[in-house]
């Protein structure tokens, strides 16, 4: 009988145990798919009217040695934009910005500064594990930038 009240005792410890298991809230989870890897942009559209259509796709006018580079956010809330396959130039360096990051508390807000100069400043309306897409406004117009992650 006292192994049936044992076994019993220590079966509502596991369920406790693991019922206590802080569940990360949004933010965290967030945080946890945009840092240690490398993303590279897929996609860059422009909406030049404010109709909410974009009737520009930048990324098309892009030349290709830049739609390889990528953008690594480390989880120490700095980031680099490196140069990816092919460069432009051969002289180019392979970093060709960093500077700092933060995801602000609605977790929905992207900011990434190059030293005190604020760079970006987007709504992120798409993240994963593997695909983040924003948006951001500069002048009168709308971009969405459209991100694959690369482990």
């Amino acid at each position: 009988m006292k192994k049936v009240h044992l076994c019993v005792a220590l079966l509502l410890l596991v369920i406790m145990g693991t019922s206590c298991t802080k569940e990360k809230n949004l933010f965290e989870r967030r945080v946890d798919m945009l840092v240690d890897k490398d993303w590279i942009q897929t996609a860059f559209l422009a909406d030049n009217d404010g109709d909410g259509n974009p009737e520009t796709n930048v990324f098309g006018f892009m030349s290709e040695c830049d739609k390889d580079d990528l953008t690594f956010f480390d989880a120490s809330g700095s980031y680099q934009q490196k140069e990816g396959f092919s460069k432009c130039q051969e002289t180019d360096p392979d970093v060709i910005t960093e500077g700092s990051w933060v995801l602000e508390e609605d977790a929905s807000t992207l900011k990434m500064t190059d030293g005190a100069i604020l760079i970006l400043n987007a709504t992120i309306s798409e993240l994963s594990n593997t695909e983040m897409r924003y948006t951001f406004t500069e002048g009168n117009s709308t971009f969405t930038a459209t991100f694959k992650s690369r482990r």
